[in-house]
């Protein structure tokens, strides 16, 4: 999905900071960060970045509980 081995992500940040790129939302991405900190459930779409450089859109929950 991301052309990353389970062994590279594994080493990387769990707020998926190595997947953004340039037209990636910085806001977006604050408030996943957010609620990741607040262990809320929330839902986003962002634009990500494979390791290609390729652009997927993503839908993502973010649920610590």
């Amino acid at each position: 999905m991301t052309g990353f081995t389970r062994a590279e992500v594994m080493q990387r940040s769990a707020c998926t900071d190595f997947l953004q790129g340039q037209m990636t939302s910085v806001g977006v991405m604050e408030s996943i960060k957010e609620a990741l900190r607040k262990g809320e459930e929330k839902h986003f779409e962002i634009l990500y970045y494979r390791k290609d450089g390729i652009q997927v859109q993503k839908s993502t929950v973010s649920n610590q509980t």
